[in-house]
């Protein structure tokens, strides 16, 4: 953050109250600790407020959508997707004039780029972390959001993939971009093959 300039008619004498007189107090480690406490009381309450809301409960325990165009398009776009509160993660076929079939992670922990940039990530899936070429840019639906797309290198190695219950995250260094796990992937993975046979 660069300097940042009082606001005109707001500044204090140098020998004023405003700074001087600025309230101190050390707290010892017991006064933290209860500090701490009612803090962590505090968000398991507004947690639980959360929770009270049906949209909410289903977002916290992540689940799929499944868009589509025209069921009768041959070139659209075969998608799941699956949300959770920290973003979500996207399994996309394309067929047409440039088809591709991609796995793709969205969230604000990626920070969007104004165009797609390829970039060099780490993708770790059940235990086992490859460094992979990726695409970024934003996620189209949310311009304050990032993604980031991993080209898989067909229709059928996309499907034979999907597990049940995947974890995963993605990094770049010592940064996290998104972490999670979804569940209820044999699922996706039948409306994902039932969109693909639609359109042959």
């Amino acid at each position: 953050m660069g300097p940042i300039e009082e606001a005109a008619g707001d500044r204090e004498e140098e020998n004023g109250s405003y700074v001087d007189g600025l309230p101190f107090r050390r707290f010892d480690p017991e006064e933290w600790k209860i500090l701490m406490e009612g803090s962590r009381k505090a968000e398991e309450w507004r947690e639980a407020e959360r929770m009270k809301d049906p949209a909410y409960r289903r977002l916290k325990q992540g689940y799929w959508e499944y868009p589509e165009a025209n069921r009768n398009d041959r070139k659209q776009i075969c998608l799941a997707s699956f949300l959770t509160p920290q973003g979500g993660v996207m399994l996309m076929d394309w067929a047409g004039e440039n088809p591709g079939t991609f796995l793709a992670f969205y969230g604000a922990g990626i920070a969007p780029t104004k165009q797609i940039v390829r970039q060099r990530l780490s993708l770790k899936q059940s235990g086992e972390t490859q460094q992979v070429q990726a695409f970024r840019g934003s996620f189209p639906w949310e311009q304050r959001m990032g993604m980031v797309m991993f080209a898989v290198p067909s229709t059928q190695a996309l499907l034979d993939a999907i597990k049940d219950v995947q974890d995963f995250e993605v990094t770049s260094g010592d940064e996290t971009f998104i972490w999670g796990e979804w569940h209820s992937g044999h699922q996706a993975r039948d409306r994902l093959r039932q969109c693909i046979s639609r359109r042959r």
